[in-house]
C-alpha cells in the first residue's frame, strides 16, 4: 500500500481533488480565481511575500514607494493565479491547453534538431514556467530541471504531475544526467536565476546587486555541444494564453571569459522580466548569498 493512502494525508489529497475540479471550469474563470487568490495572498499573506517585498524594493530603487508597492500587489495577484495555472498545467485537458499556446521561434528549434543537437533552454522564473512548460510539451519532447521538495507528500504530487508530460524529470544535483540528455540530443529547460552559494558560481551584478550566480549554462554548452535557446513565456494580459518566445543567443556563447557569459544572460534575464515585472518569482531568495569580501550585511 503506497504509505500517502493514509489517512493522515487525505486533507492533502482533498485539496488536490478540488484543484482538480477547478481545472474543468473555463480558463477566464479559473482566471479570476487566481486573482482572488492573489488579493488573499496581498492582504493576508504579508510574511509569506514578505521576500517579494524586499526583492521589489531591492530591484526598482527608481520607483517611488507607491509604484513598488503598486507592483507589489500586481506580484500578489500573478502570484494567485500560478497556483491555479499549476493546477491546470498539470491536470487541465490537452483540449483547453491548446488554444492558449502562441509559439514565436520554432524554426530555431527545427534547426537544432535537424543537425541533431540537444536544445539548452534558458529561461527566467516566472511564476508562468510550470504552465510554459506543459504548453511546450504539448508538441516536443522536453526533460526539465527541478528541486526536490522537502515534503515528502507534495514531492510526490510533484513528480506524479510532471512525469506524465516531460520525458525525464531531472534534480538539480544531478548534474550527470543532465548533461547525457543534451549529449543524447534532448531538450531541457534550465532556469539558472538561483542563488548558488559560493560553490559553482561567481557574483555578478542582477538589478546592480551582487548575485552569486550558476556558470552552469555556459559549462554545459561547451561540454555538449548543446544549441542554448532563450526563452520567455509571458501571461498575456487580455486572458488569451500564454506567448512563449525562443531566440538565439550570440554565435560567440560560450565564449572563452565565463563572467562575461554569465553576465550576458543576467542581463538578458533583468531585460525580459522589466517587461513584465509583477510575472516574475519575487519570492526567491536570490541575494541570500552575499560576496565574502566586506563582509556584506544580509539581506533576508
Amino acid at each position: 500500500m503506497n504509505k500517502f493512502h493514509h489517512m493522515r494525508y487525505w486533507p492533502g489529497w482533498i485539496i488536490v481533488g478540488w484543484f482538480i475540479l477547478l481545472t474543468k471550469l473555463p480558463y477566464r474563470l479559473q482566471l479570476h480565481i487566481g486573482k482572488f487568490l492573489g488579493l488573499c495572498l496581498f492582504y493576508g499573506g504579508k510574511k509569506l511575500m514578505a521576500v517579494a517585498r524586499i526583492n521589489i524594493n531591492l530591484c526598482f530603487p527608481e520607483l517611488s514607494d507607491m509604484q513598488r508597492r503598486q507592483l507589489f500587489k500586481k506580484n500578489c495577484i500573478s502570484s494567485g493565479i500560478a497556483i491555479m495555472e499549476t493546477a491546470f498545467a498539470w491536470y487541465g485537458k490537452e483540449s483547453k491547453l491548446r488554444p492558449l499556446l502562441h509559439l514565436q521561434g520554432e524554426e530555431y528549434i527545427q534547426k537544432a534538431q535537424t543537425e541533431g543537437r540537444g536544445i539548452l533552454f534558458i529561461g527566467p522564473h516566472f511564476l508562468t514556467v510550470e504552465i510554459a512548460n506543459r504548453l511546450y510539451a504539448l508538441d516536443h519532447d522536453i526533460s526539465l530541471m527541478y528541486r526536490k521538495s522537502k515534503n515528502d507528500f507534495l514531492n510526490f504530487i510533484i513528480e506524479t504531475a510532471l512525469k506524465k508530460y516531460n520525458k525525464q524529470i531531472i534534480e538539480r544535483n544531478q548534474v550527470y544526467r543532465l548533461i547525457k540528455a543534451l549529449k543524447k540530443g534532448e531538450n531541457v529547460g534550465y532556469t539558472p536565476d538561483i542563488d548558488g552559494g559560493y560553490y559553482h558560481s561567481i557574483f555578478v551584478p542582477f538589478f546592480n546587486i551582487p548575485a552569486s550566480t550558476l556558470t552552469a549554462p555556459t559549462k554545459l554548452a561547451k561540454l555538449t555541444n548543446a544549441t542554448v535557446l532563450l526563452s520567455t513565456y509571458y501571461r498575456r494580459d487580455d486572458g488569451t494564453g500564454y506567448d512563449l518566445t525562443f531566440s538565439p543567443v550570440p554565435t560567440d556563447f560560450p565564449s572563452d571569459h565565463i563572467e562575461k557569459d554569465i553576465t550576458y544572460i543576467n542581463q538578458w534575464l533583468e531585460e525580459v522580466i522589466q517587461k513584465k515585472p509583477e510575472q516574475y518569482l519575487w519570492q526567491y531568495k536570490r541575494f541570500k548569498t552575499r560576496p565574502k569580501a566586506g563582509h556584506v550585511a544580509r539581506i533576508y
